[in-house]
């Protein structure tokens, strides 16, 4: 017996919805595809229950949303230009929904564009005393050494950065250091806007006593260079390099491809502003499918028609057949021989 709809028995269409992914960070203008999620009176998910209760999306705060904003579960959010911190709601009725309030609200992080760099109104000046060359934390990792005049840059291997003058505040020196942190492979964005590919990198900061340091924005971005994933290379014109915020959420900057170290290398670069950072290549769209060749069968149970040439297998075997065929009769021969000539 197939159970009563919810409106036929009166109660409410769900009992909650919930956001996808509760916070993003986004650049201004960036977009983002927003969704909720819907549990029926059971408990039980079930998103098609959005065309039967009057869903609602809002963006109150600022930013643009796009498609259609009520009925459906998930909706297109345009950041604005403007950084800060914005809100958008997803709302279903008190009556189609057991929740109250029956909201789902996402916290949208907007980060300003990278300007490029602009010309210093003052120049730079390194702090009084000696400057190290490396500075060593306390488990022995070195970092290089960041200055106002100079800038600097890490460079190990095939991946690097590199920070202009004037990067650093004057009067300040910062040590930084990047580190291969495993693998990034299918980690993506709600319903697969970016997927990042091949390796996480790690960029560390620390202050002249070897001292982690949590938060140091560059007055001018430093360039970040990463190899480019084998597997996206056929795909040069949708890469980006993507930074992973503390949330687990990403930051999508512009990427541009350039030759590695070498000439069969590529590389993948571009800007991050605050240390420390979390950054990795990604592509648009899903994980990218991984096409494993089928074994090729080849039928050996039949000759060749006559005159075609037969695989190799079975023209050895044939040759074998043939060549042990000519021992016997000459072998047979030979016990023949011998016998007519014992008997005369």
């Amino acid at each position: 017996m197939t159970p009563a709809s919810p409106a036929a028995t009166g109660l409410p269409a769900i009992s909650y919805l919930e956001a996808a992914t509760s916070e993003v960070t986004l650049v201004a203008g960036d977009q983002v595809s927003l969704s909720v999620s819907l549990h029926g009176i059971q408990g039980i998910r079930d998103d098609s229950l959005a065309d039967d209760i009057g869903l609602v999306w809002d963006a109150p705060d600022g930013g643009s949303l796009s498609g259609d904003t009520s009925g459906d579960s998930s909706v297109l959010y345009t950041a604005p230009s403007a950084p800060g911190t914005y809100k958008v709601v997803a709302s279903v009725p008190e009556t189609d929904c057991a929740a109250d309030p029956c909201t789902a609200t996402f916290l949208i992080t907007v980060r300003r564009r990278y300007a490029p760099p602009t010309v210093l109104t003052e120049e730079p000046v390194n702090p009084a005393g000696l400057i190290p060359e490396v500075v060593t934390d306390e488990t022995g990792n070195q970092y290089a050494v960041l200055t106002p005049e100079e800038g600097g840059s890490f460079e190990v291997d095939d991946y690097s950065l590199i920070a202009p003058r004037g990067a650093v505040q004057s009067g300040e020196i910062v040590g930084v250091r990047m580190d291969k942190a495993g693998a990034a492979s299918d980690i993506g964005m709600p319903h697969h806007r970016y997927t990042l590919a091949g390796s996480i990198y790690d960029i560390s900061a620390v202050d002249t006593s070897g001292a982690e340091v949590a938060t140091y924005r560059l007055n001018t971005p430093a360039e970040i260079c990463v190899p480019m994933p084998p597997e996206l290379r056929p795909s040069l014109s949708d890469i980006a390099l993507v930074m992973i915020m503390n949330d687990g959420s990403l930051s999508i900057n512009s990427g541009t491809a350039r030759l590695g170290p070498s000439t069969s290398s590529i590389s993948v670069c571009g800007k991050v502003g605050t240390l420390p950072a979390s950054v990795a290549v990604g592509h648009r769209g899903a994980p990218m499918p991984t096409v494993t060749p089928e074994p090729t069968q080849v039928d050996h149970s039949e000759l060749p028609d006559s005159g075609g040439a037969a695989p190799r297998t079975v023209g050895s075997v044939v040759y074998m057949m043939l060549f042990s065929s000519v021992i016997l009769a000459i072998g047979f021969a030979l016990i023949v021989g011998r016998s007519r000539r014992g008997r005369t």
